[in-house]
């Protein structure tokens, strides 16, 4: 084999290997790396909306805006709103939705099973809001690059979710979501899933490390319907879905949005009250009311954890069983028994 063969054999060899670790399914099994113990505080699957589109044709790319002819006025194509949704159990806790270039389809399928007569891909809902992506090539007016936000600030600790998007056309686009914890000032990647052939570059990022797991999902069977999920464990949450990159042909569409977590109403234990402390047991962290310095002991007395200055303690750091918890922050001082059953 000469020198030009063997070059050649290798870049074959590179090229098979690339295309074999490309994932073109319909992305990640709901449960397959997260199982959920918290409250579904969210079920949405936007069939409940009233249609909003500007055109009947589900492939048409975006719901354009238009100026009238006579008028000369504006035809939104999109809306800019804001809805809040009653958190399950609660008296008077909400979940906000701020949808800005937002159009939504109740009972519309996705593309491609509207038009083979097949079904949407498993846990795909018919309905859906559609996230403007910025076009001044198809449209004749401009539309506006478009997002849809969950404000969780309200919920006292978000444990993950599971989510489904599709795209007009036949595929290959992709889906982004973002984090904020700070209200909204910053917002940090959690799932980046481009489309096109940039799939390599797609990731899920762990918010508490800063970790990014590549995952090689190429988003081919968009119009069909992908399913993700994503763990969170965070508190002061809002989150972003957006249209995955600047260039992104087509649109994105949000079928599905299950959120779990934990609502505790402001008068429960976990509020600070007055100088003292409050030690609550979560499915899976331990919740102090107020930053203090925290130790573990088992119950022969021997402490396992200690760390100054935090307000909550992960529960798979410490191994099943029985233990006694104290919390001080100088003013005042806790101590709780709590059973670890994961």
């Amino acid at each position: 084999m000469n020198t030009k063969q063997l070059i050649f054999t290798i870049l074959g060899i590179i090229i098979s290997i690339n295309l074999f670790a490309q994932d073109t399914g319909t992305g990640m099994t709901w449960g397959a790396t997260f199982t959920p113990y918290e409250q579904l505080l969210i079920n949405e699957n936007f069939m409940g909306f009233d249609f909003f589109f500007n055109g009947q044709n589900i492939n048409d790319g975006n719901s354009k805006n238009e100026i009238d002819p006579v008028s000369g006025d504006m035809i939104y194509g999109y809306k800019d709103d804001s809805l809040d949704i009653h958190i399950p159990g609660s008296e008077s806790g909400t979940i906000r939705y701020i949808y800005k270039q937002c159009a939504f389809a109740p009972e519309w399928k996705t593309v491609r099973a509207e038009f083979t007569g097949g079904e949407n891909t498993d846990n795909v809902s018919d309905g859906f809001v559609e996230i403007s992506r910025p076009d001044t090539k198809y449209s004749t007016v401009p539309t506006l690059k478009g997002h849809f936000i969950v404000d969780l600030r309200e919920v006292s600790f978000v444990e993950g979710m599971y989510w489904s998007h599709s795209s007009t056309g036949n595929g290959k686009r992709g889906a982004m979501c973002e984090i904020s914890v700070d209200d909204g000032i910053t917002w940090d990647t959690l799932r980046y899933q481009p489309g096109e052939n940039s799939y390599a570059k797609s990731f899920h990022k762990d918010i508490s490390t800063g970790e990014k797991t590549y995952n090689l999902f190429r988003c081919d069977q968009a119009a069909f319907g992908m399913t993700w999920e994503d763990e969170i464990y965070a508190e002061n949450v809002m989150l972003r879905f957006v249209c995955a990159g600047e260039q992104t042909i087509q649109t994105l569409r949000l079928h599905d949005l299950k959120i779990f977590g934990l609502y505790i109403p402001p008068t429960s234990a976990e509020k600070v009250k007055g100088n003292s402390l409050e030690i609550l047991k979560l499915k899976r962290r331990i919740k102090i009311s107020g930053f203090a310095d925290v130790e573990i002991y088992d119950l022969t007395g021997k402490i396992l954890y200690r760390k100054q200055n935090i307000n909550e303690v992960p529960l798979n750091i410490i191994p099943k069983g029985t233990y006694i918890v104290r919390a001080s922050n100088g003013k005042s001082a806790a101590t709780q028994k709590i059973v670890n059953q994961f």
